[in-house]
Order: C-alpha cells, then structure tokens, then sequence
C-alpha cells in the first residue's frame, strides 16, 4: 500500500497544526474539553456558522479553513444536534473526547 492511516491516541492538548475537529450542539455550544482547550474559538463558531447557516443539528458539520485563534490549518464543526443530558450513561461522560486532532504528519 503506498499510503497507510496511521491512527493514534492521545490526552487531550492544545492543538499544534493539521486539522482539528469539535463537535457542537444544536445551540453551538462546544464539549466542555475544546472549550477549555480551545478558548475563544465559540466565537469564531458562532459567526461562520451563521455565514454558512449552520445550525449544529445531528450529522452535519462546517469547515473553516485557516481558523484564527488556534494552530491549524483546518477547523471542522461537527453538529450532534440536542445537547446531551448530563450523567446520563455514555452521552453524559462523552467530555473526555470531544474534539479531534488529525495531523497531516507522514
């Protein structure tokens, strides 16, 4: 195979390049993680997301190229649509690993 994905795992960090990818709900609000790890970034959520009429309803997402305000080249918002109940079984302990980091490295 020429090229080959190579997936790892790490704690959660401030990004450094590539493409990063947060998840939002139906209010845009981000998982408490990027918020704290990526702070100021809602604001930049909140105005694409209303120059692209993004809602952040389930399954859908927006990429904003060359984000101000963090490393990347690439930001991508994921919408999981309604805002989780807290505590409430694997949705409620989801903060752990609520945004992603893909690095172009090879």
């Amino acid at each position: 195979m020429p090229n080959q994905l190579k997936i790892s795992f790490a704690a959660p960090a401030t990004p450094s390049g590539g493409v990063v990818a947060v998840f939002v709900d139906a209010s845009l609000k981000l998982a408490p993680n990027s918020a704290r790890l990526l702070p100021g970034i809602d604001a930049l959520i909140v105005k694409a997301a209303a120059a692209l009429q993004f809602k952040g309803k389930a399954s859908t997402a927006m990429e904003i190229v060359a984000p101000q305000g963090i490393n990347a080249d690439r930001l991508i918002v994921v919408g999981t649509g309604v805002a989780p109940a807290k505590g409430k079984g694997a949705a409620g302990d989801a903060a752990a690993a609520d945004f992603v980091t893909l690095d172009a490295q090879h």
